[in-house]
């Protein structure tokens, strides 16, 4: 029997999400962020870190919704 346990919680989410985003791997960091939001759909810190990438990547416009649910 497999006794691996996996660490979902939403610090871990936002570690990956920065590690993503320093490696300027944008796509990856959208998509673990995305994945965090969904399980943690309260969490400010994880919207705010989308609307980051979002920015840095150009897209004003979901920075600019991503920001909103931040605040």
């Amino acid at each position: 029997m497999d006794t691996a346990q996996y660490d979902l919680s939403e610090k871990v989410f936002t570690i990956l999400g920065y590690e993503f985003i320093g490696a300027k791997s944008y796509p990856e960091a959208i998509a673990v962020l995305n994945m965090g939001v969904e399980l943690f759909p309260k969490s400010s810190k994880l919207y705010g870190q989308i609307g980051e990438v979002y920015l840095l990547t150009g897209d004003k416009e979901k920075a600019r919704g991503n920001y909103k649910l931040y605040l």
